[in-house]
């Protein structure tokens, strides 16, 4: 490993797996959506280095429409395999970190709006985890605390190409263009983390965070200072932001996919304390069990598919993950033991973790740059 990854406490959930709940996966996962302004640049991008644009997206899967309409809802796992598509075809293996320089700050629509006006970093960032199915239901954003360390991971909620690379170099230079936005230019983290080992160079990631950067950690994200998380911000109103917010909640209100993804993040939230059930899942939500599961049948989920979907989500990325030994996968995931681990996973995934970390690694990419 390059450097000491912060560590957190090993999860203890309750291990309640069910086969008929492990269905589908695949299909269930391919309708997670983000918004097509994550690809506002890709076509600049992809010229200067020779790409079509055009082309690219048709190969993915992905109508060309989505380069000029950035309200465009368009698949997660798509848009994550065009980035690694392009970084291949074009040999340019921080094409990630390119089109986040390309995009600026992140567009997120209204939710933008509600962040600006918020009294302080750790208020904005309770927000955006909030309210960003509005944006992206592809993706979920938690800060984890240990000690005096605060870590601002984005983790996928849906299965995408291994290892990812670009996509998670895209969202973590996302995220720290945001803060930056929101804490002022001169404002640098502690450090950033990535997941997947180093490139050959890493003039690209130097040039773009401006801090340390390192690799093979156990997880992608920005290393914060507390004092980051209390120090005002700048903008702050609170009457713009009582009106973004009460925009924002008529959205989430509006869409079925939007208490979804509630129900999702209270349960990734829960797992770590042993104490995640349907009702204090409901209890969080403000709604009794039968609302609870009403409401998901309208998205043809249920709790407990939901609950293995994000299990499952979660051991694709720890088990892909160079520096995570799979015994320290189990324990992430609440397992009390590695062999009831890789029973799950051999449930879940139809082939054993060690199995799956290999056909990763044999994933077929060029050398990187």
């Amino acid at each position: 490993m390059v450097g000491a990854a912060p560590q957190g406490p090993p999860f203890r959930p309750h291990l309640d797996a069910d086969k008929s709940a492990l269905h589908d996966l695949c299909v269930y996962q391919s309708l997670r959506t983000t918004r097509s302004s994550v690809l506002v640049g890709y076509t600049d991008v992809a010229r200067s280095l020779g790409l079509n644009p055009a082309e690219m997206v048709k190969r993915v899967g992905l109508d060309s429409r989505c380069l000029v309409d950035s309200e465009r809802r368009i698949s997660f796992k798509a848009a994550a395999q065009l980035l690694e598509l392009s970084a291949i075809e074009s040999s340019a293996f921080d094409f990630g970190l390119r089109l986040s320089e390309a995009n600026g700050v992140p567009d997120l629509g209204p939710l933008s709006l509600l962040l600006r006006e918020e009294p302080n970093l750790r208020c904005a960032l309770a927000s955006l985890d909030r309210y960003l199915s509005v944006h992206s239901t592809g993706l979920t954003i938690r800060l984890r605390m240990q000690d005096s360390t605060r870590i601002l991971c984005a983790d996928f909620l849906t299965a995408v190409p291994a290892p990812a690379k670009q996509a998670k170099e895209m969202i973590t230079a996302g995220l720290f263009r945001l803060l930056a936005w929101l804490e002022g230019p001169q404002w640098r983290p502690q450090m950033v983390c990535f997941s997947h080992a180093a490139p050959s160079s890493i003039e690209s990631h130097r040039r773009v965070f401006g801090c340390l950067v390192e690799f093979d950690h156990d997880f992608d994200g920005i290393v914060l200072r507390e004092e980051d998380l209390s120090a005002p911000l700048v903008h702050a109103n609170p009457k713009l932001r009582a009106h973004a917010e009460r925009y924002l909640n008529t959205l989430v209100t509006a869409d079925s996919a939007g208490f979804e993804d509630a129900v999702r993040k209270l349960i990734g939230a829960l797992l770590p304390t042993g104490r995640c059930s349907v009702e204090a899942v409901a209890q969080r939500l403000g709604v009794d069990r039968s609302t609870l599961t009403r409401r998901l049948m309208r998205t043809g989920q249920s709790y407990t598919s939901i609950l293995q979907s994000v299990r499952a989500d979660l051991a694709s990325q720890r088990v892909s993950a160079s520096g995570s030994s799979l015994t320290s996968v189990a324990d992430a995931l609440g397992f009390s033991s590695l062999s009831a681990f890789s029973h799950w996973f051999q449930l879940a995934f139809g082939c054993s973790a060690r199995a799956w970390r290999r056909m990763q690694k044999r994933v077929p990419t060029r050398p990187s740059a």
